[in-house]
């Protein structure tokens, strides 16, 4: 089964909320396809495979265990169909809206919904607009050689 609709929705003039410019990659938008939304709604049908549509006409294809949690919230944790170490596909699924992640060895993208239909965005993180986390920061006064031992009094 397919997430989404074969063809790509109309992107013009949208924005990606939630995310820093610098890290949003290349954006596809799509609808949720029919047999999804049903599938999704009703929770006993949640399917093990589906297929999500990647920007650039690419897709990845994601087995999935489901777990209804409070609230109504279906949560959909898996991995891709072939992939390696630390290749993941998580969902999210709240009142026919989809929100998750796909992390697999081409990028990282997002899944969100976007305005109050069908629509989704599936977004490819650019991960190296991130910091190096790490390398720890140093504090200023530390580069000035005025850090103080821990516990030493503060002149007043």
């Amino acid at each position: 089964m397919s997430l989404f609709g074969a063809a790509p929705v109309d992107s013009s003039n949208r924005e990606i909320q939630g995310m820093r410019p610098e890290t949003v990659g290349a954006v596809a938008y799509f609808s949720l396809s029919a047999e999804a939304a049903n599938n999704l709604r009703s929770r006993a049908n949640t399917p093990q495979r589906m297929e999500i549509a990647l920007p650039g006409g690419g897709s990845v294809t994601c087995t999935f265990r489901s777990e209804v949690r409070p609230g109504g919230l279906l949560l959909l944790t898996g991995t891709p169909v072939g992939g390696g170490p630390g290749e993941r596909c998580n969902l999210v699924v709240d009142n026919g809206k989809v929100t998750g992640e796909v992390d697999i060895a081409s990028g990282r993208y997002r899944i969100q919904p976007v305005g109050s239909g069908a629509t989704h965005a599936v977004i490819e993180v650019k991960t190296e607009a991130f910091p190096n986390e790490a390398e720890p920061k140093i504090a200023p006064e530390e580069r000035r050689g005025d850090a103080r031992e821990p516990g030493a009094p503060t002149e007043r």
